[in-house]
């Protein structure tokens, strides 16, 4: 019986052993399918890594030129505020001259001429008026400072 018994676990041994050789067969063919699968996953993994570090120096280009954008429209506006103020400064000054030069008359028609019609008669002699000068005093010597006390700055 022992014999029996023997033949029968030596049976069943060797049906293992051809099942597992079945097995391992079958396991070193999907490992030939699996590592070349492995090895391109690691290739796209690797390529998408470097497409990432791409997109973030691109990112990084796109905010630094955010940012000067940002610079160049602030100064923009710093600049459109002097010119407002230099306009306002500037046609207040216009205003200040057109009131000098109102002292000043020219003839009746003040606008320009249009035609010869309004051309004055040169036939007619008149004495010129003479205004009345108040003679100043300055206590500078040179010229150039006599000069500049007669204007006001701005």
């Amino acid at each position: 019986k022992l014999a029996e018994r023997s033949q029968v676990a030596a049976g069943e041994i060797n049906d293992l052993s051809t099942n597992s050789v079945e097995v391992a067969e079958k396991a070193g063919k999907l490992l030939e399918v699996i590592v070349p699968n492995i090895q391109k996953t690691a290739e796209l993994v690797q390529e998408i890594s470097a497409a990432s570090r791409e997109q973030d120096a691109g990112a990084e280009q796109i905010n630094k030129s955010i940012q000067q954008l940002d610079s160049v429209i602030q100064q923009n506006a710093s600049a459109s505020e002097e010119m407002a103020g230099t306009a306002e400064q500037l046609n207040s000054q216009s205003a200040q001259l057109a009131e000098m030069i109102s002292f000043f008359q020219v003839g009746e028609n003040t606008h320009g001429r249009s035609d010869s019609s309004n051309k004055p008669d040169t036939n007619i002699k008149t004495q010129p008026k003479i205004a009345p000068v108040a003679q100043q005093t300055f206590k500078s010597t040179s010229q150039k400072d006599a000069l500049d006390n007669e204007f006001e700055e701005y």
